[in-house]
């Protein structure tokens, strides 16, 4: 398994827990979880990224903050503007509420 493997799974692995406790926002948060669980990086999988650090920063903010570098790191990867963009103003917003 490469280094980027090893990053989702542990993405996933801190995400999983607050994906089972979070059933507020279940059908919300479970489309955009669906959607970061595909292979390819692409400007979707970044908004899903982007949509769940704005969702966590109410319930947790540490993941939120995971959710947004994760979608920034992609955006660079993949040389998404807007995507990176997204991804500082959450990131930004979160920071904000610490």
């Amino acid at each position: 398994m490469n280094w980027f493997g090893n990053i989702q799974l542990i993405i996933l692995g801190l995400i999983f827990p607050l994906l089972l406790q979070s059933q507020v926002k279940g059908d919300e948060t479970q489309k955009f979880f669906d959607c970061i669980l595909q292979e390819k990086a692409r400007p979707e999988k970044v908004d899903c990224y982007n949509e769940l650090a704005r969702i966590y920063r109410q319930i947790d903010k540490d993941s939120s903050l995971l959710f947004a570098n994760e979608a920034l790191r992609l955006s660079k990867e993949i040389s998404y503007p807007a995507g990176i963009a997204d991804a500082l103003y959450r990131k930004s917003q979160t920071l904000d509420y610490m």
